[in-house]
């Protein structure tokens, strides 16, 4: 391994007020090599310490650390390959790298050209959007040389002190708004942790900043999942509310999700052309329109009568009203876990386990990439065995 050092004006031919050449110098075989980086500095700013009062000290600052990167590679692959490190290869090679990055479109401009070409759902190309006018708000992440670990880690704590988005009504009642949450900035990191693999496989960059903060950023799953117990889902069977309103709609969406295990867009992608009869039940092997993750399904007898009702036909509503509309269900009839069309799903694989359903065979109902995944509803039965446990002990 060779090593590299910054030096000033090596032949001591700048003072005062004079300009003086920014060199690298590395040694080999016991001798010094300096490769010019064709930056210059005053010599009374370079000796009294005062460059970081420069104006435009940053942006050398920051070229020095590309050059100083990129002539380390050079000379280490010399090695490699058993060849000498000699001055002038170096220099070539370090100028035509040099070149291609100084002509090279900003990482922004890249990345705004890049977005509308993914292979990704239209929701989820606003959620690219959303994380590109973060990066521009940020204004340290436009360029590929910034795109640094040490940056990325900045980036994240700036996230974290983000105020989140109110509702103009929200606004006007003075509410005041909380900080972006925890997966709110996961899901920033996962998205431009995507970009950049992108930029890797189209070699725009050699290597993605995120490889080195592996586990820095977890996913946050959480260890258990919520749902509800078998007489809570019994409770939303027998809630009556008016035919043929909203609120039907919303309980007929829910236990959909408890009887057949699908998430949201699944369930508003539901077709029943895609399935097939066989001895008068519906089967059908299908993929998850978020992940692409193949399930497969088959409509139980609950899941059969709620859909006889819209004539196989699963009723419209989005997601926000849905879920809004289900927190109201669960107040109204008392249930202390909040509904949301997440707890519908995992009720559902809950439902299987406790019916005596292998967990490898409902990890494949619910279309889990990973059987961790699906081993998170196995822990809540385990709390169950906790609690009937506890509930024994307090009796004697």
């Amino acid at each position: 391994m060779v090593k590299t050092a910054i030096v000033f004006d090596h032949r001591g031919r700048a003072h005062g007020d004079q300009e003086g050449p920014l060199e690298i110098r590395y040694t080999y075989n016991r001798k010094a090599y300096y490769v010019a980086t064709g930056l210059r500095v005053r010599a009374e700013a370079w000796f009294s310490g005062k460059t970081a009062d420069m104006e435009c000290w940053p942006e050398i600052e920051a070229r020095l650390g590309i050059i100083r990167t990129k002539l380390e590679r050079e000379i280490n692959r010399c090695l490699e390959r058993g060849e000498a490190p000699e001055p002038k290869k170096l220099r070539e090679r370090l100028s035509m790298a040099l070149e291609a990055i100084d002509s090279e479109e900003p990482f922004m401009d890249w990345a705004i050209a890049q977005v509308p070409m993914l292979n990704v759902r239209e929701s989820t190309r606003v959620h690219y959007n959303t994380l590109l006018m973060r990066l521009r708000e940020y204004g340290r992440l436009l360029s590929w040389q910034d795109m640094t670990s040490e940056n990325i880690m900045q980036w994240d704590a700036w996230l974290h002190q983000l105020p989140a988005r109110l509702k103009e009504s929200e606004v006007a009642k003075g509410r005041r708004a909380p900080r972006v949450s925890d997966a709110t900035v996961r899901n920033y990191h996962k998205l431009l942790k995507r970009l950049l693999r992108v930029a890797v496989n189209a070699g725009r960059i050699e290597a993605s900043p995120y490889d080195k903060l592996y586990g820095v950023f977890p996913r946050g799953d959480t260890p258990t999942v919520e749902c509800l117990q078998p007489d809570e889902l019994r409770r939303i069977e027998e809630a009556c509310p008016t035919e043929g309103s909203r609120m039907e709609h919303v309980r007929d969406l829910f236990l959909l999700q408890a009887y057949t295990g699908m998430a949201y867009a699944d369930l508003m992608a539901f077709d029943i052309g895609n399935y097939r009869q066989e001895r008068g039940v519906w089967r059908s092997i299908g993929h998850r329109v978020k992940t692409g993750q193949a399930y497969v399904s088959q409509l139980l007898p609950e899941a059969v009568d709620i859909l006889s009702k819209y004539g196989m036909r699963v009723p419209y509503l989005s997601n926000a009203k849905y879920n809004q509309y289900l927190k109201y269900l669960g107040e109204t009839l008392g249930i202390r876990q909040r509904l949301t069309s997440h707890v519908g799903r995992h009720t559902f694989a809950t439902m299987m386990l406790r019916r005596g359903v292998r967990i490898e065979h409902v990890q494949k109902m619910v279309g889990h990439a990973s059987i961790v995944q699906t081993q998170r509803y196995a822990k809540v039965l385990a709390q169950d065995v906790y609690d009937d446990f506890e509930r024994i002990s307090k009796k004697k």
